[in-house]
């Protein structure tokens, strides 16, 4: 078959792990291949090493009509018995009937829910196209003690962008020993930004001792329910959120905010935890690594660019998280992640 790819039947292939990424074959990210080979290559790699059964599921979003599809970007790509690439398409048509001036050609979020609601694994990691695992990461999943009613936290580890040039082999010592930035909340402080090293009171160990009487401050400060918010680990959190299959059904996914996802991952742990679904925090080592690169979104850099892509605003989240404290927890419609849609898949070997 011009050795691009291969299609097989799901077989006796039972996957433990779903990884559900987004992307398309756009100018939006110029080195989308070096990004794709350099992660896929890690997650194939590790999950070969450590007997994990793992579909990487790729919703290929309203694709470029003038590009070749990711399928055929992905000769070469080193696959194994414990690592398969599912590919699901969204048509342009599809994505028309969302966004029919198409504002934004790429709904990440509602993507991800098509990847949800079509996963074959126990348990569903939502993340991105350029993030890839630490070893003792999938060492700790692949252990296969993850638990249902519990949402799994990881840190974010910034890496430089020259990471393609590192040889294979080399990649995760290359990664560990430079971090520049760690994202994401100290599993023995959940509610201290302890990694944001401007705060004077996390930037010297000898203010340790004292995390412990914040954390209580912060209780009083804030009151239960606002704590309780505080404690979820939001930052990044869409690069890396695991939890069960069924899980994530009753949460309903992602919001499907037909804008910018801007705060739809937090809102998505938020409804989790309304709803009794507990939080774990990998320990730091159990990391995953993020190519570093530019142009992230924030409200900050929204509103001084005067951007005008519709998005939502940290009130508006918390309008629809007090909602929620009041009992409303459906945000979608019972068709959420496009259940009623018929769409094309592969299954790339």
């Amino acid at each position: 078959m011009n050795n691009l790819y291969l299609v097989f039947s799901m077989g006796t292939f039972k996957p433990y792990l779903s990884i559900i990424v987004t992307s398309r074959n756009d100018a939006h990210r110029l080195d989308l291949i070096s990004r794709l080979r350099t992660t896929i290559d890690q997650w194939s790699k590790l999950c070969n090493e450590y007997r994990l059964a793992t579909e990487y599921l790729m919703i290929e979003w309203n694709p470029p009509p003038e590009k070749p599809p990711l399928k055929s970007i992905l000769q070469g790509i080193p696959l194994n018995e414990f690592f398969k690439i599912r590919i699901i398409t969204v048509s342009e048509t599809i994505h028309r009937k969302i966004d029919p001036q198409n504002t934004i050609p790429l709904h990440q979020m509602i993507a991800k829910n098509v990847g949800i609601r079509r996963a074959y694994g126990e348990f569903l990691l939502c993340t991105n196209l350029d993030i890839f695992p630490d070893s003792l990461l999938i060492q700790e999943i692949a252990k296969k003690t993850l638990q249902p009613g519990i949402f799994y936290r990881a840190n974010r580890c910034d890496v430089p962008d020259n990471i393609y040039t590192i040889a294979n082999h080399e990649l995760e010592n290359y990664s560990r020993n430079h971090i520049i930035r760690r994202m994401g909340m100290d599993a023995r402080w959940p509610g201290l930004k302890v990694y944001k090293k401007q705060y004077c009171i996390y930037r010297y160990s000898l203010f340790r001792p004292s995390y412990p009487l914040l954390l209580i401050l912060k209780r009083i400060i804030l009151g239960e329910k606002k704590f309780n918010i505080a404690r979820i680990d939001k930052e990044a959190c869409g690069d890396f959120t695991l939890m069960s299959k069924h899980d994530w059904l009753k949460v309903q996914g992602y919001h499907e905010f037909p804008g910018y996802p801007l705060h739809i991952d937090s809102l998505a742990l938020i409804k989790a935890s309304l709803i009794g679904i507990k939080q774990h925090i990998f320990n730091k080592q159990c990391c995953v690594y993020h190519i570093d690169h530019t142009g992230s979104w924030t409200e900050e850099t929204a509103h001084t660019l005067q951007i005008k892509k519709p998005y939502m605003t940290w009130k508006e989240i918390e309008k629809i998280i007090l909602r929620m404290k009041e009992g409303f927890f459906i945000y979608n419609d019972p068709e959420w992640g496009l259940l009623n849609e018929k769409l094309s898949e592969v299954w790339v070997s």
